[in-house]
């Protein structure tokens, strides 16, 4: 009866041990799949949010180069001025319209999207103004000139800062929503690696427990051959 009772307990163990080593590997695979996303959280961190951000930085230094180079010459010049800021402006639209082209490539989320849309919209506006203040910059019509330029291309030129502002804090706030996840991935692998821990000492139970039971059979079956 006792050798009976041990080879059924040990069938119970065993089918235990094989529920727990299920177990594990399913965790496993869970936690595979968390690393995954953590990596691929930090990489869409790098490609579709830090280099952007700084592409828009440049952006915005290329918006202010343009202001700069059409308020030197019509403010600050007293319209004797003998640069044509048309260069400057030239130079900086291809510079804009090769970032945005790079910008566009990443991903963007649908608010990202529609914001970059405005934008664009925003900036064709602002360099029709700006061609024509050129205009009458280099008719030699500096008055008119300078009352466009204060009047619309200006004021232009700030909505355009204003867009691109707005756009950069989305790319802040979708970032920091890439870092909440990441940490919520991370804690769900340390709750992983604590179930592991907690079922790699149920199996040491386990494997303790069916030694002693094994052990207790053979001694009653030693006392039993003696009697």
């Amino acid at each position: 009866m006792d050798l009976a009772y041990f080879f059924r307990n040990k069938v119970r163990v065993a089918l235990l041990l094989f529920c727990v080593m299920g177990c594990i590997l399913l965790i496993r695979i869970l936690e595979d799949k968390s690393v995954e996303s953590i990596n691929e959280a930090f990489v869409s961190m790098y490609k579709d949010r830090l280099v952007p951000a700084t592409d828009l930085y440049f952006v915005g230094e290329q918006l202010h180069a343009k202001e700069r180079a059409l308020s030197h010459a019509l403010l600050y010049t007293g319209g004797n001025s003998t640069v044509d800021p048309g260069r400057q402006l030239r130079q900086s639209n291809i510079i804009i319209d090769s970032l945005l082209v790079k910008y566009s490539r990443t991903y963007l989320v649908k608010a990202e999207q529609q914001q970059l849309q405005l934008f664009k919209e925003q900036s064709k506006r602002e360099r029709q103004a700006e061609a024509a203040v050129l205009t009458l910059y280099r008719s030699g019509e500096r008055s008119a000139a300078l009352k466009l330029y204060e009047t619309e291309a200006r004021n232009y030129a700030r909505q355009s800062s204003a867009h691109l502002s707005r756009l950069i804090a989305i790319q802040h706030s979708v970032a920091d929503e890439l870092i909440s996840d990441s940490n919520v991935f991370v804690s769900g692998t340390r709750l992983y690696s604590f179930v592991q821990t907690v079922l790699a000492i149920v199996i040491g139970a386990m494997i303790v427990s069916l030694l002693f039971a094994s052990k207790t059979v053979n001694v009653r079956q030693d006392k039993y051959k003696l009697n």
